[in-house]
C-alpha cells in the first residue's frame, strides 16, 4: 500500500516513511502473505472486515486513562 501512494504522490515521503516505521509487524507480515496473492483470488475485503471485527471482539477494550490503567493492572 504505501508502494501505491508513494508511486501516486499520495502522501510526502516523510509521511510513508513514519507510516513504515510505525506499522505493526503483525501488519507487515499480513501484506506479504496477501501480496503473494493473485487479485483474482483474494476474499472479498469484506470478509477481512468480518474478521477483523470478530478479533476485536475477543480483546479487551483499551485503556484510555491513567485511572483505566491504575484499575487495569
Amino acid at each position: 500500500m504505501t508502494a501505491f501512494i508513494r508511486a501516486e504522490g499520495l502522501l510526502d515521503p516523510d509521511e510513508i516513511d513514519e507510516i513504515i516505521a510505525s506499522a505493526p509487524l503483525d501488519l507487515l507480515e499480513f501484506q506479504r502473505a496477501a501480496a503473494v496473492v493473485p487479485i483474482e483470488q483474494r476474499a472479498h475485503i469484506s470478509t477481512w472486515i468480518e474478521r477483523f471485527n470478530t478479533g476485536r471482539a475477543c480483546v479487551s477494550p483499551p485503556v484510555n486513562d491513567l485511572d483505566d490503567l491504575s484499575r487495569a493492572a
